[in-house]
């Protein structure tokens, strides 16, 4: 997933505290039906996954990209 050298133990414990950060936000902001905490931790989950991934991804090709662009100069 990543040039970024962390371990997928690491990886996967910071997606876990993402999502438990947003499932907090979204508690304060009282956007949570109590009665549908599952639904809403498992959305948390894919949704911080996703853009860890994304982010991730992008990161790699922009630091390829540069060290493209500095080894042709």
């Amino acid at each position: 997933m990543s040039s970024v050298p962390i371990s997928q133990d690491d990886l996967e414990f910071i997606i876990a505290e993402v999502a438990r950060d947003l499932m907090e936000k979204w508690a304060i902001e009282s956007a949570i039906d109590e009665d549908k905490l599952p639904e809403y931790a498992h959305m948390a989950a894919d949704v911080t996954t996703f853009v860890v991934e994304h982010y991730m991804g992008h990161l790699n090709s922009l630091m390829a990209y540069k060290a493209l662009a500095a080894g042709t100069e």
